[in-house]
């Protein structure tokens, strides 16, 4: 892997769990409102989320590990980082990544697949994320919940 490449799964994994060092706390998966628009369901949080794959297996709580494909998207189209381009998939704690990502996988379902849109606040908010990522921006993701990891 190249430095690059371990440079961007640590602003994934890492850096994003200074999101929600502040007075926000984790945004759990019962607070879906039956709003749809454009095919996304949307949260009270306000992160939006499409099922693209019903998952079979268990959800996972906030301490659990979890082992994920994914692709994240700026909204211009631009890939900022991606699992499946790299061939394999990222292990982390559910309560280590940003807030939307923490929300989305506490939805899904071993084997599940969702497109989700985090607004800035469920994202990196003002600061943004490296040279990359602006601040106040929208992220789009493709979320594949491989494993949940006992």
């Amino acid at each position: 892997m190249k430095f690059n490449n371990y440079f961007k799964l640590g602003m994934l994994i890492i850096g994003l769990g200074f999101v929600g060092c502040g007075e926000t706390k984790p945004i759990q998966s019962e607070n879906v409102t039956p709003v749809v628009v454009d095919g996304y369901q949307e949260t009270i949080s306000g992160l939006k989320f499409k099922v693209i794959k019903e998952g079979t297996g268990e959800k996972p709580v906030a301490t659990d590990r979890v082992r994920t494909h994914y692709e994240g998207k700026l909204l211009s189209g631009v890939i900022f980082d991606s699992s499946y381009q790299r061939g394999e998939p990222t292990e982390f704690g559910v309560n280590q990544v940003i807030l939307g990502w923490q929300e989305c996988l506490q939805m899904m379902k071993e084997g599940a697949i969702y497109e989700i849109i985090v607004p800035s606040e469920l994202a990196y908010g003002e600061r943004g994320a490296g040279r990359v990522i602006g601040p106040n921006e929208t992220l789009h993701f493709k979320v594949e919940l491989v494993k949940i990891i006992k």
